[in-house]
């Protein structure tokens, strides 16, 4: 995607994508990701999707709900296809940070993009369930401005995986 045109990620026909920067963060991607790898992204994921999810549905534009009611429905539609849908996940995630108009947080989860693209990837290979209640329910409270009810969406998903990977 963007990342890639602006030269953060690399795609290698049948080997993934890599993040091409010398930072800790860039050495830290491998092909696959460990256990612990997960692990430690979900952890960061709590740290920073919560807190962009209650943001977001406090300071969100009608402009960024619009951007994501139709990244979710991009989302919908790929399911069932699981490059598209990682893809779209991805996006989904991406909207919701933007929407927290912090541009901090904004530049830490770009930073990010790599290592969260594997793990975002990697669990929708691996895990049976795509949480797409969860979701809709995270863009559904944003939109209707109830922080709780979207740090609440962002959090029980990300549990659930973290639940599904133990």
């Amino acid at each position: 995607g963007a990342l890639v045109q602006v030269g953060m990620l690399e795609r290698r026909q049948g080997s993934g994508t890599y993040v091409v920067s010398d930072s800790e963060v860039g050495e830290a991607i491998g092909a696959r990701l460990t256990q612990a790898e997960h692990r430690h992204s979900l952890e960061l994921r709590l740290a920073i999707d919560v807190m962009a999810a209650e943001l977001a549905a406090r300071r969100r534009t009608d402009d960024a709900a619009a951007e994501l009611l139709a990244v979710a429905e991009r989302r919908k539609a790929a399911l069932g296809d699981p490059v598209a849908l990682a893809a779209a996940d991805l996006e989904l995630h991406r909207a919701v940070v933007r929407a927290s108009d912090n541009p901090l947080l904004v530049s830490v989860y770009d930073s990010l993009a790599g290592v969260l693209e594997s793990a975002i990837t990697e669990n929708v290979a691996d895990l049976p369930g795509t949480y797409d209640d969860q979701h809709e329910a995270l863009v559904a409270a944003i939109v209707a401005r109830d922080p709780e009810a979207a740090a609440n969406a962002a959090r029980s998903f990300l549990h659930a995986i973290q639940e599904e990977r133990s």
